[in-house]
């Protein structure tokens, strides 16, 4: 009987006592530790004072509703984001909204510039074309075109105004009549850019740098405020927003980042002119319930202030937000903003805008009242 031979690679394993690397391991995917607690039976009547006897009320670490855990071990970490495959716009349209997004100063030197380069390209049109193709105008007077004169025809083309010279060639002739109709697309295109620019809303509106966790009316929130710099400047129908973005990681080891819109003690408002601050109460059905500054921290979690109104008189769209990064510092836990109005020796109510951001300890205010 014929039996087969062991492949030498496998008779070298079992000598050396050698095993099989597996491909894979649970180490490799990334490793999920167990939720600080269980979660509560459905049906439970727990209360919320029964549940904080159990333990300290602080902001720590829990599991999310959607089953996602945040891991916190030593990770790499993504650095950025790539787009690839994207469908992007056609370069004109990417070139508009560039000038628009632009600082003033820059976008004014790009739209200048493009005209310059413009003038330059038809005159090279004009004098790589040999001979001499021009003439001066009948109440100019004859004489020798020069390179130069040629050079302010082109510019005079483009700006609409009077050229001391004019084409004398079919040639010219052609070219000239192709930069003005260029002229018109071009003008039309940066006029769009400048009327854009000026009919956007800019909100003269000052966020305060820092959102704190901080405590109202015996409550958990998390607050932020703004100011309106201009006391003129009206705004209806507003809008407010509290977004948190975090990394969060599932049992799978598929990492991502998670928007929730956080609920607001007042979202909206029918008319704002001076001042505003927004709170969310961090309960049971919030997503900050339990988590520790330090967890923000881990997670990288941003917060987003949004602002969305009209101005009154020009019922201009107005847009506005402001970011906080827990890792770099722009979020801190048990503060309060110091007050901004008070009133002075005359009986006048003052707002002052350099107190945005002061904040006070909450148990000094604690201390101060009792």
């Amino acid at each position: 009987m014929h039996h087969s031979q062991p492949h030498p690679l496998m008779d070298h394993r079992k000598k050396h006592g050698l095993r099989r690397r597996r491909e894979s391991s649970p180490r490799a995917c990334g490793e999920l530790r167990s939720p600080r607690w269980n979660s509560e039976p459905q049906g439970s009547t727990t209360s919320v004072s029964s549940r904080s006897s159990r333990r300290p009320a602080k902001f720590s670490e829990i599991e999310g509703k959607s089953g996602e855990k945040f891991v916190k071990k030593k990770a790499k970490e993504p650095g950025g984001l790539q787009y690839i495959n994207n469908i992007r716009r056609s370069s004109t349209e990417e070139l508009f909204v560039d000038l628009i997004r632009m600082p003033t100063l820059t976008s004014a030197s790009v739209m200048l510039a493009f005209v310059v380069v413009f003038v330059v390209v038809f005159w090279m049109s004009y004098t790589l074309i040999p001979g001499n193709h021009f003439v001066f105008s009948e109440d100019v007077g004859k004489g020798t075109v020069g390179s130069l004169d040629v050079l302010f025809y082109s510019l005079s083309i483009t700006t609409a105004y009077e050229s001391p010279i004019r084409p004398n060639s079919k040639v010219t002739l052609l070219i000239g009549n192709i930069q003005a109709l260029m002229v018109q697309v071009l003008m039309v295109f940066l006029t769009g850019v400048v009327f854009t620019r000026l009919t956007q809303s800019q909100p003269d509106i000052t966020a305060a740098s820092v959102a704190i966790l901080s405590s109202f009316n015996g409550r958990k929130c998390l607050m932020a405020r703004y100011v309106f710099n201009n006391p003129q400047e009206v705004f209806v129908d507003v809008r407010m927003g509290l977004t948190y973005k975090r990394h969060v990681e599932l049992q799978n080891g598929s990492r991502f980042f998670k928007y929730d819109t956080l609920s607001l003690m007042r979202s909206e408002a029918v008319r704002v002119k001076v001042s505003q601050t927004i709170v969310h109460f961090i309960d049971n059905d919030s997503p900050l319930y339990n988590k520790s500054l330090e967890d923000l921290k881990a997670e990288k979690a941003v917060i987003d202030l949004s602002i969305f109104a009209s101005e009154a008189f020009s019922m201009q769209p107005v847009f506005f937000v402001q970011s906080y990064s827990a890792v770099k510092g722009e979020i801190q836990a048990n503060k309060t903003y110091k007050d901004m109005i008070y009133t002075n020796t005359e009986g006048i109510r003052v707002i002052d805008h350099a107190n945005i951001n002061l904040l006070e300890d909450l148990q000094d205010i604690k201390d101060a009242s009792s």
